[in-house]
């Protein structure tokens, strides 16, 4: 439905151009819509995937995440060290101060036994949806592809 005022109704029906250019305005807009809706249907499962996937709380050993690339965890660190992004401290990884407070990793405390049969803990570096996404955008712009 539509609502004319009255002087629109008197401007249209005693000049037809009026009649015409308000009709053109219409469809204009009804194709807009048209549109719109078009865009809204293509981008509902890219925000449902961000919602869902991307700020999840599921965390991904980087053996994962390597092997995505080809990569033995190992190389994969060595490499992310190399483009400053994490660091080791002895067997530990972190994330460089550009990265420690964004979303992309998480530690997570595991315990073990140590060969003496002492309980111990110590921490692994895990990845984040979100960050499993932004480093795939890093290595892509440094000409490194997914290969699974």
């Amino acid at each position: 439905g539509a609502y004319i005022t009255p002087e629109k109704l008197d401007t249209i029906s005693n000049n037809p151009d009026e009649m015409k250019k308000l009709v053109d305005e219409l469809t204009a807009a009804r194709d807009k819509i048209n549109n719109l809706e078009s865009q809204v249907e293509q981008l509902t499962p890219l925000a449902e995937y961000t919602k869902d996937v991307l700020q999840s709380d599921e965390a991904l050993p980087t053996t994962l995440v390597a092997k995505e690339y080809g990569m033995t965890a190992i190389a994969f660190h060595q490499f992310l060290k190399e483009m400053k992004i994490i660091f080791n401290r002895g067997t530990r990884w972190y994330p460089n101060r550009k990265y420690a407070k964004s979303s992309w990793f998480i530690n997570q405390t595991y315990k073990y036994k140590n060969n003496s049969g002492k309980l111990k803990s110590s921490t692994n570096l895990y990845w984040t949806q979100l960050g499993r996404h932004e480093i795939e955008k890093v290595l892509t712009s440094k000409g490194v592809k997914r290969i699974a």
